[in-house]
């Protein structure tokens, strides 16, 4: 292996505020401030937002996904990825799907023998989503690839299981209290 030689380098004490970096050619210096380094290694979290959802709604529909929730991410590169870590307090019958602005990124299970119902969870008493309905802490998990660096809109829709109909509701318990908010997490991941 041939010997490299460096050249047009010079001592000095370096700036906390800049990086110097010679061309090639030694002709051109390219100067950058330090807060637009970013050393990320590949699976490391760039930046992190936690994002709250406090409605309580009841949605009863189960012939279309309705839209419950909506919130933004900005990523900072267009190579990252973003991990969506969300915890909704839900009661009843039926599935969450995600969409990145208006594409479906995430689609629950569903039955085709139900007109594709989404079948994620599932109550196993009541007559209605706030008559005495099992709520628990539901979760999604979800790595996407959105290849922006543009503002992203996150939709989170709902869509209640024909039957048995008791339809969906957020946020609530069969006391009529509202519990802790649900919420929703975003990071995002060095590509």
């Amino acid at each position: 292996m041939a010997d490299v030689s460096i050249s047009g380098l010079s001592e000095g004490i370096p700036s906390k505020n800049s990086a110097v970096i010679p061309y090639s050619d030694g002709s051109n210096t390219y100067r950058t401030a330090a807060s637009g380094i970013v050393a990320a290694s590949p699976g490391s979290v760039i930046q992190l937002s936690l994002a709250t959802y406090n409605g309580k709604q009841a949605f009863t529909d189960a012939t279309q996904y309705n839209n419950f929730y909506a919130t933004t991410f900005t990523p900072k590169f267009a190579t990252s990825k973003v991990f969506i870590q969300a915890i909704f307090y839900v009661g009843g019958n039926g599935g969450i799907r995600i969409r990145r602005n208006t594409t479906p990124i995430f689609e629950p299970y569903s039955i085709a023998g139900a007109n594709n119902a989404p079948y994620q969870f599932y109550s196993i008493n009541g007559t209605g989503p706030d008559a005495n309905t099992m709520r628990a802490a539901y979760p999604i998990n979800w790595l996407d690839d959105p290849n922006t660096s543009s503002t992203v809109t996150y939709n989170f829709d709902v869509r209640p299981y024909p039957s048995p109909a008791v339809g969906i509701e957020f946020n609530s318990n069969s006391y009529g209290t509202t519990p802790a908010p649900s919420t929703v997490t975003f990071m995002e991941i060095a590509g």
